[in-house]
Formats: structure tokens, C-alpha cells, sequence
């Protein structure tokens, strides 16, 4: 069966370019050996008009949101669900391509929104939007804005440049300054919510964002069940600002309508295994939180689909211990590598073999030619050397044994013995900070531009100078080439043995429309708004 013929491209538009986003639909009627064919890629997002309005979408996890605050958020399902309520600066698309979102433009030097001074210093002016609106009728302003700085600035672990500053010029006007080049600053200013500041003051900020009743997103909750349910009703004050003529000079504003849905619905289930229950019952539009293990029992699911999507997200090994000094040893490790039997064997296919330690999603950082496994290379290399390696998963981490095991068969040829083992999260986490000789298979996801990478690195003097060139310049083939010269020496020392890109998996029903998962971590709803749903 040709399962085009069944991918429903008249119900779900699907947006990708070329070697970005891999999007592909998995129909009820395929069966299960069979290959799917990917959907149509175009070149740009353009949501398909919605012929139906209103209705509640259900959406579906195991994991409950400990807040809605987008600028805490610690996991995929709290930034996913912040954001129904939140609104950024401007946000990135399905292909990470910014958009405006709350501000009037996206700032490029091109439009005048960066300017560099002759010190080397750089300004870029936030325009918001006039007349965008709260949900509860109050005027969204630069306060707002300076307010998500201070959160963003306060976040455990964030790396700001120095000298970083955010000034009000006047209601609806910010400059942003930077002591040097900080081509991140578009990464930055996608992860910015403003937050309501005429809200906030003297309200315990954890007590708000459990249930925020002033939003800027598409949607307010309306009604909790801590640990059980969440329900948004629609914004009524959305389209406000957003919907006026010449609110976006450039006419790229993609969400300038009221949310097409009545609401969105969020149900917490007990385990993985009950949301997997779940799934196999057809009992939401959309569930989230899938991995390469479950969808042998959902393929077959009447009225759901699986998308299957690119994810800004690296699986790879770190040597640990005294294995970062173990070259022999690593390099002939590296060489052994079948990346690609690695993602059917622990993917099941569903993800991109690694070509370096930037994943392809990252246009900005170019890509660097992979490379083949070399076993007879890989024999040379270990010279004859005996050697039982300990790799370390995550317990959680459904794909972690299978990724062992594929390991262990790959490198038995050449007399390397794989100890696979696991701990759960704390411990494993802990690990990668001491000093076992070990090696850790570890996934990240540090952010939406290559310089967000670099606390990843080994401390390599040009491996750092090579960052430190991408980070700041704003020539696109200057970032390229550096990013390109990082990657290289980043493989060529063993910093990390990057293995594949992991696909990021959802059920989808026939009903959902426009639903366009993005490569960025808890970006599954960008577009809510223009999300609808066909009845019947």
C-alpha cells in the first residue's frame, strides 16, 4: 500500500525544507512492515485555513507541569503547555526560522533593528507590537518585557554575555545592548516571555504560574486538577494589536487571528504504560512524550497518526574518568561506529545518524561530511589491546539498552566488551561530574544555536577559539565556517563520540489540524492558534 495515498496531506499541512525537518506520517492503514513515504516538503510555514472553528482539542501526557512560568520551565511538558499562555518576543518556526511574534519585526542589521558601534559594541531595538493586550484587557508593554529579562537573567544555568543589558525607551520600546557581537542574540530573544508586571508584584510568582489568570498566549487556563487536568479556554484579547494593519511592517507575523479552537484540554495519566493505554485507544488529539519502543503497538490505531519529527537534540557518548585521555582507545571506538545500524537498532529508524556534534537542525553551524565504520581501521587502531568498557544510561531512558547493546555487538569484533549499565537520573547526572572511567550515553539539547553548544566542549584552546568566532559574528558564512572548523575538532579529539539525532514522536488524530512540531525542545505548540479541529 502506498502510504501517500493515506497521509491526509488535506487535513494536516506539513512544512519542512529540505535536510531541516523530516516530518513523516504514519496512517492507521499502513501496515505495519511497511515504509512510509515522507510528506511533501514546501519552503516556508503557511497553515491551512480552518474550515471548522472551535471544539477542544485533548492533548495527552505521564507528566504533570510543576509550573506554567515558560521562564522556569525544566521539561518539555511544562515549556509545551507554558507557552498555550505565554507569547514570545518573537518565537522560531518549524525550520527554527524566527518569527515576530510580540515584537513588530524580528531585529537584523538589515532592517535597523542591530546596530554595531565603532568600540565593537552592539545595540538591537525591540519594537513591541501597538495595542497588544493581557487577557485580562491590560496593555502589554516594555515593563512587561524587562520583567521576562529579569526572569531570564535569574534562570540556573544560563550563560549571558557580559555586559548584557535591557533598557526602556518607552512603552512600547527596549534597547537591548551587548559589550560585543552576540549573534545568539535572535536564540535569546526567542526564549524571552514577557511577563504581566501590573500582575506579579506582592503574588507568590509559583502560586500565579500554577495557574496563571493573565496570559499573552492564545489561550488562559480556565480550570485545574493539580496532578490530573489542565483546561485553556480561548484569549479573548489575543488578536489584539496583533490583527490591526501594518502591526508587522514586513507582513511575517503568522498569528494575527483569535485561536481557531474553542480551548486545549490536558490530561495527566499514571504511568508511561497508561498513556501508551492510551494511545492505543485513540483517546486524544495529541500525545506526546513517545519513544522509537512504543509505536510498534500504535501503528495500527484507527483515526491516529505518529509524526515523527527532527529534534535540536544529540544522543553521543562522553569518556569520563581517565577514558578522556585514552586517545587509542577512543579513536578506535570512533572508527568501529555504525551510526546508522545505531538508529535501527535503538530508533528503529526513526532518527538521522550523527555527523558531528551539532545536529542538523542547526542550519547556522553548517555540516561536516560523517563518517563510514572502518572495523578493520577500528583493529588497527586498538593494536591488539583487550579492553571491557563500562557504558552508562540513563535508567529512564527507554532506548538506552537497546543503544548498549548495538554498541556492544559492533565493537565485540575488534575485542572491545561493553558492561552496560544504568542509573536513575541524580546518580547519572552525578557521574558525569566525577571521575569513573567510564563512558556516559548522554542526550542534550543546550538550545537553538550552535553557541549554545559550547559548555558541552572540552576545555580545547581551538576548539574554544572557533566558538568564540561563531558567537560573535554576524556574517552567516563566517559563523558557518567556524562552526564548521569547531565541529571537526570537536569529532578529530574525542570531546564526545556523537552517535545519532533522535526523532521527536507524537500521535496525532485525523482531526488536528496544523499541527507542525518543531525541531526546539517543548516547541510542539508554536502555532497553536492556528490549530483546528474537523468534526465528525
Amino acid at each position: 500500500m502506498d502510504c501517500r495515498a493515506a497521509s491526509r496531506s488535506s487535513h494536516w499541512v506539513t512544512r519542512r525544507a529540505s535536510q531541516l525537518l523530516a516530518l513523516v506520517l504514519f496512517v492507521a492503514a499502513c501496515s505495519q512492515g511497511e515504509t512510509p513515504a515522507p510528506a511533501a516538503a514546501v519552503d516556508r510555514y503557511h497553515a491551512q485555513p480552518a474550515y471548522q472553528k472551535g471544539g477542544t482539542a485533548l492533548l495527552a501526557d505521564y507528566e504533570y507541569p510543576a509550573t506554567l512560568n515558560p521562564m522556569t520551565a525544566r521539561t518539555d511538558v511544562e515549556l509545551r503547555l507554558a507557552q498555550l499562555s505565554f507569547a514570545r518576543l518573537w518565537g522560531l518556526d518549524d525550520q527554527l526560522r524566527p518569527y515576530p511574534d510580540l515584537a513588530r519585526r524580528v531585529p537584523t542589521e538589515q532592517n535597523g533593528g542591530v546596530q554595531l558601534g565603532g568600540s565593537g559594541a552592539m545595540t538591537v531595538t525591540i519594537e513591541l507590537v501597538p495595542g497588544l493586550r493581557w487577557s485580562d484587557g491590560q496593555p502589554i508593554g516594555a515593563d512587561d518585557v524587562l520583567l521576562g529579562w529579569q526572569a531570564l537573567q535569574k534562570q540556573a544555568g544560563r550563560q549571558l554575555p557580559d555586559g548584557a543589558a535591557l533598557s526602556k525607551q518607552s512603552d512600547s520600546k527596549l534597547t537591548w545592548s551587548f559589550s560585543e557581537v552576540y549573534a545568539p542574540y535572535l536564540a535569546l530573544g526567542a526564549e524571552l516571555f514577557p511577563l504581566p508586571a501590573h500582575r506579579l508584584p506582592g503574588t507568590s510568582g509559583d502560586a500565579f504560574f500554577a495557574r496563571p489568570d493573565v496570559t499573552s498566549g492564545p489561550f488562559a487556563p480556565a480550570a485545574a486538577v493539580p496532578g490530573q487536568r489542565l483546561d485553556w479556554l480561548r484569549n479573548p484579547h489575543y488578536a489584539d494589536g496583533r490583527s490591526e494593519r501594518g502591526a508587522y511592517p514586513a507582513g511575517d507575523g503568522p498569528f494575527t487571528h483569535q485561536a481557531w479552537l474553542d480551548g486545549v484540554s490536558f490530561r495527566t495519566v499514571p504511568s508511561r504504560q497508561a498513556l501508551l493505554d492510551q494511545a492505543q485507544a485513540g483517546g486524544a488529539d495529541l500525545i506526546s512524550h513517545l519513544t522509537a519502543p512504543d509505536l510498534a503497538a500504535l501503528r495500527l490505531v484507527p483515526g491516529q497518526a505518529i509524526a515523527a519529527s527532527a529534534a535540536e537534540r544529540m544522543e553521543f557518548l562522553r569518556p569520563l574518568g581517565t577514558l578522556r585521555d585514552d586517545r587509542q582507545l577512543l579513536d578506535a571506538l570512533s572508527l568501529a561506529l555504525d551510526r546508522e545500524q545505531l538508529v535501527h537498532d535503538s530508533q528503529a529508524g526513526y532518527g538521522k545518524p550523527a555527523s558531528g556534534p551539532f545536529p542538523s537542525a542547526l542550519t547556522a553551524a553548517g555540516a561536516i561530511g560523517g563518517s563510514r565504520p572502518d572495523p578493520a581501521a577500528a583493529r588497527r587502531a586498538l593494536a591488539g589491546r583487550t579492553v571491557t568498557v563500562t557504558v552508562l544510561a540513563l535508567c529512564e531512558d527507554a532506548s538506552g539498552g537497546l543503544t548498549q547493546g548495538s554498541l556492544a555487538r559492533q565493537w565485540a569484533p575488534m575485542g572491545v566488551t561493553v558492561r552496560a549499565t544504568c542509573r536513575p537520573r541524580d546518580q547519572f547526572l552525578a557521574a558525569l561530574q566525577g571521575t569513573e572511567p567510564l563512558l556516559a550515553l548522554y542526550s542534550d539539547d543546550p538550545g537553538s544555536d550552535p553557541s549554545d553548544w559550547a559548555p558541552l566542549a572540552c576545555p580545547d584552546r581551538a576548539l574554544q577559539e572557533s566558538l568564540t568566532v561563531g558567537r560573535t559574528s554576524l556574517d552567516p558564512a563566517a559563523r558557518r565556517r567556524a562552526f564548521q572548523a569547531a565541529a571537526q575538532r570537536w569529532v578529530g579529539i574525542r570531546c564526545t563520540l556523537p552517535l545519532y539525532e533522535p526523532e521527536r514522536l507524537s500521535q496525532v488524530s485525523a482531526r488536528l489540524h496544523n499541527f507542525a512540531p518543531s525541531p526546539g525542545s517543548g516547541l510542539g505548540t508554536w502555532n497553536a492558534a492556528d490549530w483546528w479541529l474537523q468534526a465528525g
